[in-house]
């Protein structure tokens, strides 16, 4: 029975080559997308795998309710709270870790790289599966655990464990342990461990319970400990004593699954988890199936078009004694058969696209034919695919009556409205699709080109040695008589990337009441900050070289001025955290994401040490300044390697998601669109071939080519305007969702959509122009030869 089923494919394949290439075409690039995109959403939906006991594991994050400011969810904790949690009887362990790593310089000798790292408690090997290749885990101050590449990077050939090696410059520590590399697929990402109390001696109130600068707080739970019961708990244990510290009285703590900490890490100002990463593992989860959709569907187009050319087949065969389920059975065969052979190229185009779309996502994937489970997923899938490209052709072939089609009162199974609904549904699907990717595209664009309140182009920045800073003025004075250079700065951090926060006591300023519980960003600078990033001083003055008291002023941004109900401000007293005087005004700015709101910046003069260094150059100078500023350091730090940033590398961080997303949804939407045109293409030529004859009258009795290619084109120009009026709407829907989650966005114009149903009836009249072109200069002579 099988080897007929083949026999009778291969025949009919062959007979039919131009419909078994179009089907196979928009089958295998509809398969290759939809494998495409499941390797990326199996990798998102398998992080952290390799934590045994990961469905134990439990941040603690906080959520702060400050009325007319807006909630938010914080993932730092008191640095105390690991510890009093050790009391509960629910937790097992739990640790501390500081933040997802922080680049810190690394020497060995001569050798200085930044490494990533990050301050934990040993217990974290308790919390977490963290296998220790050689030594034991770090046991004082003094020592370090390296991963396995950074300990066959400092070490090459040799035993890591006992050697010594230098950290930020000023502290030597000892090697205990390695530890395996982590895998790709991992949250929580460092290359070495530093034990969580030289962290904690750094920070004066680590151990305040209301004070948030201990970094995050991880328990493990024993099992089946019931989760909302310990969230009160937790609530009555250790929020509600924190009621006597006036401005954390409006924090409540809760415990978020770590599972969940890639995909749903996000919550709205109700504190409770919405949207996040999982949002585009989902939409594109759904691409994927609209892309299968729309390849399916070209299958059925042109089998319901070519049933009248297959109808006598189907009569001989039930005269012959053919049961229904017997046809029914060899159409799907040939569904099937025909997606298997798509498979195959759809496995050659995704292996030879793979290095290109791992550039494009950041990733390492690769098609893993051992992994049973993934094989088995993409064998299902393309069954599935073939069975439902297939359904409707083989129930309704199969139906058919061999009297009416062996007398030739056969038509063609289901008629034009089939036909039309499926193009309509197909290419409303593409219409969706391809709003939503412009409007991810243009939204994108506006963060890009939006005015964040300052300066972010032609200027770089790198952080200072010791070494350096007792130099600074000279190496300022070498680095400015560089035509190239403009200005030379010093801050703690981008603008852009502001982050934290502080809430100042009851008598921080003249007139605030408890309720001013504002959380204020804090950024540190020096007199050539402000001019350097562009900001503008709006009342008062900025700081001077002049005025040493200004070590100890304060710039405000407008929106911490207006928080602060401050009618005057310049000149007003300030207590945060030393006590000061607002000596001027300067714009706001954005700080942190723009899908939140414009935040309050207190503006302090930074001490000498540990600062960034911001450099502005003239534009189209870069590679220059660069190769300039590299010689200079070295020159002044010759044992410390210069880890430059460019101000839009952080942005590129930031909207990683967005700019991944805006390319994959235009990439993927084309792919879309070019499946349908091709279905499109594959039904005009049938059109065209049934219609020969009617052509050779009509050529006969005077039409023309452009009347000709009028009458076969118009109806699917009908079927497409409708399709726009399906899916313009529904894209629209789609974009505004997406909107709504930026404070700040663009608004999308009519001519957006004008500009869509315009390609889309472009698009439309080449595919299915050509052959109605085609059809209409042929020579009627020889089409009506055979009457």
């Amino acid at each position: 029975m099988i080897k007929h089923f083949i026999k009778v494919f291969l025949r009919t394949s062959v007979r039919n080559g131009a419909y078994t290439f179009i089907n196979v075409s928009g089958l295998a690039i509809g398969l290759a997308s939809a494998i495409l995109i499941l390797l990326w959403v199996w990798d998102e939906t398998h992080f952290d795998k390799q934590h045994v006991l990961r469905d134990r594991i439990y941040q603690v994050k906080s959520f702060h309710k400050y009325p007319g400011q807006g909630n938010t969810v914080a993932d730092v904790t008191s640095g105390a709270l690991a510890i009093g949690m050790r009391d509960l009887p629910e937790v097992e362990q739990s640790c501390r870790l500081t933040d997802d790593g922080s680049r810190m310089l690394m020497q060995n000798g001569t050798q200085a790289f930044y490494e990533l790292g990050i301050f934990a408690d040993t217990t974290v090997f308790n919390v977490f599966t963290i296998p220790i290749i050689e030594g034991v885990p770090f046991h004082d101050d003094n020592t370090i655990m390296l991963s396995q590449k950074l300990a066959d990077k400092y070490f090459p050939g040799e035993s890591a464990v006992g050697k010594a090696l230098r950290i930020n410059a000023e502290r030597d520590v000892v090697v205990s342990g390695v530890f395996k590399d982590l895998p790709d697929a991992s949250t929580l990402k460092y290359d070495f461990m530093v034990p969580y109390n030289v962290y904690a001696k750094t920070d004066q109130y680590n151990n305040e319970w209301g004070a948030w600068t201990g970094g995050y707080t991880y328990v493990l739970l024993h099992p089946g400990t019931d989760i909302k019961a310990l969230d009160l708990k937790i609530k009555k244990t250790f929020t509600e004593p924190l009621v006597w510290v006036r401005w954390d009285d409006n924090v409540e703590l809760f415990l978020f699954p770590f599972t969940d900490s890639r995909l749903k890490n996000s919550f709205n100002e109700d504190g409770l988890q919405e949207g996040g990463r999982i949002w585009y593992v989902k939409t594109f989860g759904y691409v994927g199936i609209f892309i299968l959709i729309v390849a399916c569907i070209n299958f059925m187009n042109l089998a319901t078009a070519r049933s009248v050319s297959r109808s006598k087949e189907i009569g001989v065969r039930k005269v012959s004694g053919a049961a229904k389920w017997s046809l029914i059975r060899q159409f799907f065969s040939e569904s099937v058969l025909l997606a298997l052979v798509a498979l195959i190229f759809a496995l050659v185009i995704v292996q030879t696209l793979l290095p290109s779309f791992n550039t494009l996502t950041h990733k390492t994937l690769s098609i893993d034919l051992a992994d049973p489970v993934f094989v088995a997923l993409i064998f299902t899938t393309t069954l599935i695919t073939g069975i439902v490209a297939g359904s409707y052709p083989a129930f309704s072939l199969s139906s058919l009556k061999p009297v009416a089609v062996l007398k030739g009162r056969f038509t063609g199974i289901g008629g034009k409205n089939i036909r039309m609904a499926l193009v309509v549904f197909q290419f409303g699907l593409s219409t969706s699709l391809i709003v939503c990717a412009l409007a991810a595209q243009q939204q994108i664009r506006y963060m890009k080109e939006k005015d964040l309140g300052f300066d972010r182009d032609n200027i770089l920045y790198f952080p200072a040695s010791d070494k350096l800073m007792s130099q600074l003025e000279a190496f300022k004075t070498s680095a400015l008589e560089n035509p190239k250079i403009v200005s030379v700065a010093r801050g703690s951090a981008n603008p852009m990337q502001v982050f934290g926060g502080i809430v100042l006591n009851d008598n921080a300023w003249e007139g605030k009441t408890k309720d001013d519980n504002i959380i204020f960003r804090r950024l540190l600078v020096d007199e050539d900050y402000i001019p350097t990033l562009g900001f503008k001083v709006l009342k008062g003055r900025n700081f001077s070289k002049d005025n040493p008291s200004d070590s100890n002023n304060y710039l405000l941004t407008e929106e911490a001025a207006r928080q602060m109900k401050l009618k005057d401000p310049i000149g007003a007293k300030l207590l945060g955290p030393q006590e000061g005087t607002i000596i001027g005004i300067v714009n706001n700015f954005n700080s942190d994401k723009l899908s939140l709101e414009i935040q309050p910046v207190i503006i302090g003069m930074i001490p000498k040490r540990n600062p960034n260094i911001f450099v502005k150059y003239q534009a189209g100078q870069a590679q220059e300044v660069l190769t300039d500023l590299q010689t200079l350091y070295k020159s002044f730090e010759p044992d410390i390697p210069m880890e430059y940033r460019f101000m839009d590398t952080p942005f590129g961080e930031m909207y990683e998601n967005e700019l991944l997303i805006e390319k994959l949804s235009m990439y993927f939407t084309i792919i879309a669109i070019f499946i349908s045109c091709l279905g499109l293409f594959g039904l005009a030529s049938f059109t065209a071939e049934t219609r020969t004859k009617e052509i050779g009258v009509r050529k006969v009795l005077g039409a023309s080519v452009a009347q000709i290619v009028t009458l076969l084109g118009k109806d699917f120009l009908v079927l497409i305007c409708i399709s726009l009026a399906v899916g313009l709407p529904l894209g629209w829907w789609g974009v505004s969702r997406f909107l709504d989650s930026y404070r700040y966005h663009t608004e999308i114009s009519a001519w957006l959509f004008i500009g869509i149903t315009m390609l889309m009836v472009g698009i439309t009249l080449i595919s299915v122009g050509y052959q109605s072109a085609k059809a209409a200069v042929s020579n009627p002579v020889k089409t009506l030869r055979s009457e």
